[in-house]
């Protein structure tokens, strides 16, 4: 069997439907059709044809080969082609409700009397829809009655909503913690559902269904700990020196939106781990740095009969320039750098700039003195830190440590 050519153009509007509709529903629009094709015929519009939906295959005439398919503008129906309503709307469509038979209305009203549960007060919810339909409107906790929303029945007739709303409910479809291995609660059976006694929140807190909500202490939860990491954690550095200068720390800090007086914008220092003893020089340029190096070389072979043995720094341009990598080398000197954008593997210099910003900004913020002093702030800062006790150096100044005698405080006012 196939379909007459007059049912073409619905066949291929089924056809590119995506998904494609139920055997059911595609009998429905072919009778719906046929209705449409009859009621066009009593009018003398189509010529005649057999009513049948289905034919035996045939020849068709010519003239109807290429036929085109009628097209439908946006406010008329494309059942009737009337313009005024949709399809879906359609009166000729829309059959009355058959009545229902009186004995079978009683039989079913018997059947509910017998069962008084059926249409019982309570009702379970199932976690898993998205949407309950309560057969008592005093259940809802808040109802909107102006809702323009409808529900289809079995039938295919549409059914108005009284109101949607929000219910609050003590009863909820419950699992069993099948990791910890252990029974959150117990119920009764219900037909084929299964409905809570109650729900213990410590239970439930105590299979951490909920989080850990009696403590925040997760040092036995591996997966809290995995997911609140941030980053890796950074080994502590095993390095140590066991004299002065057996490694230096440095570092450049800058540049600062206003130039000292000096026309400074910039500042190295270089922390001796050892003492812990810093020195530190403003600089005009980045390019300064080599000469200011130099210098500070200069002072270690002079003034301190030693030279530095370990040099730790970053990445920086100033430190990987080729110069200056020859002069490390001059004097022996091995060249430790950090990884790219890694602060963590220097820290000490990170701790220092933090501690000598903080005091030089405390020093000025105390004295009101403007901003363009902040180089003076800072090498101020320096010699202050320098003679302050520290446990690293078993409350000995880095400067005592250095030169191995107490400081001089009287040039020190307040």
């Amino acid at each position: 069997m196939a379909l007459q050519n007059d049912f073409e153009g619905l066949r291929g509007t089924i056809l590119h439907c995506s998904p494609l509709p139920s055997v059911d529903s595609v009998v429905i629009e072919l009778l719906a059709e046929e209705i449409r094709l009859n009621s066009k015929e009593d009018k003398g519009s189509v010529t005649p044809t057999t009513p049948a939906v289905f034919a035996a295959p045939r020849q068709s005439p010519p003239s109807n080969q290429n036929r085109p398919v009628p097209k439908v503008s946006p406010d008329e129906c494309a059942f009737c082609k009337e313009k005024g309503h949709w399809k879906a709307q359609c009166p000729r469509l829309l059959v009355a409700a058959p009545s229902l038979d009186p004995h079978l209305v009683e039989q079913f009203q018997q059947f509910l009397a017998s069962q008084p549960h059926v249409m019982s007060a309570s009702s379970h919810k199932d976690s898993g829809d998205s949407h309950h339909m309560p057969h008592d409107i005093d259940s809802f906790a808040s109802v909107n009655s102006t809702s323009s929303l409808s529900v289809m029945t079995a039938d295919g007739t549409p059914m108005s909503l009284a109101g949607i709303g929000s219910v609050h409910t003590s009863r909820l479809s419950l699992l069993n913690d099948s990791r910890a291995q252990k029974v959150i609660e117990t119920g009764r059976r219900e037909g084929g559902l299964y409905v809570l006694n109650e729900l213990k929140v410590s239970d439930v807190a105590a299979s951490r269904v909920l989080g850990h909500l009696e403590s925040h202490d997760i040092s036995d939860c591996s997966g809290c700990k995995l997911a609140k990491f941030s980053a890796l954690p950074f080994y502590k550095s095993i390095s140590f020196s066991i004299a002065p200068f057996d490694l230096v720390h440095s570092d450049v800090w800058g540049p600062y939106p206003v130039y000292t007086k000096g026309g400074s914008r910039y500042y190295v220092f270089f922390i001796d781990d050892f003492t812990h003893y810093t020195w530190v020089y403003l600089m005009k340029c980045k390019s300064d740095f080599l000469t200011i190096f130099r210098n500070f070389k200069a002072l270690v072979k002079t003034q301190h009969s030693s030279v530095i043995k370990f040099f730790r720094c970053n990445l920086g341009g100033e430190y990987t320039y080729n110069n200056f990598s020859q002069l490390l080398a001059s004097d022996g000197t091995i060249h430790q750098t950090s990884c790219t954008d890694t602060p963590q593997q220097n820290g000490v210099v990170e701790r220092k700039h933090r501690h000598l910003v903080e005091i030089a900004r405390s020093f000025m913020l105390s004295a009101e003195v403007p901003s363009v002093y902040w180089g003076e702030a800072v090498l101020t800062a320096s010699h202050v830190i320098n003679r302050i006790p520290i446990s690293h150096n078993s409350g000995l100044s880095p400067f005592e440590k250095l030169y191995g005698h107490s400081p001089d405080y009287s040039s020190l006012r307040g």
